[in-house]
């Protein structure tokens, strides 16, 4: 049982690699996309770096959402708990992890598809306080998706832990994003 999740780790860390590898980039969007070759081999590794990134992501983005529309009240709370999951993912992989680099809050993305995912979340969220709710609605909607894909893959406990931490408040941020998309 034990190989056959490993396989299918490797399988999923080949199948990112891959995107990687055929995204396009230009110098004004270039990204941090260097992993670490001991990662490649490791898809643990390499899942809980593009969670890290996502977190990071989702932090700058809600940021610079509540910035542009404070009216949107929920989103502060929202950052405090992004930041917060973010912490406790990076102290986790220097703990258990000490060779990967996770970087802070305000590093590059590391990831092309991160990168190009605030792009798109952010300029729909540009556009009006609506679109700015219906950006984050996406966000949460694809952040449990890929939270139960990670817990699927059954990590250590400690992991575990943290990942359905993240679960809990993705669910409760995504029920508050479509409670405001009603009014």
């Amino acid at each position: 049982m034990k190989i056959k999740r490993l396989s299918h780790l490797l399988f999923l860390a080949l199948c990112f690699n891959c995107l990687n590898a055929s995204a396009e980039t230009s110098p004004e969007t270039s990204v941090e996309t260097s992993v670490e070759t001991s990662v490649e081999n490791e898809p643990i590794k390499e899942l809980l770096l593009r969670q890290i990134d996502e977190e990071r992501m989702t932090y700058k983005l809600y940021t610079e959402l509540w910035k542009n529309y404070p009216e949107i009240k929920i989103l502060k709370s929202m950052i405090a708990d992004k930041k917060r999951h973010f912490l406790a993912l990076v102290k986790y992989a220097k703990t258990n992890h000490p060779d990967l680099k996770t970087g802070n809050l305000n590093s590059k993305s590391k990831f092309r598809e991160t990168k190009k995912l605030y792009d798109k979340w952010g300029a729909k969220g540009r556009t009006s306080s609506k679109n700015a709710v219906a950006a984050c609605i996406e966000l949460e909607k694809l952040d449990l998706k890929e939270i139960s894909k990670f817990l699927n893959l059954e990590p250590e406990p400690e992991l575990v832990d943290i990942l359905e931490d993240l679960k809990r408040y993705s669910k409760r941020q995504l029920a508050s994003f479509k409670r405001l998309k009603t009014r």
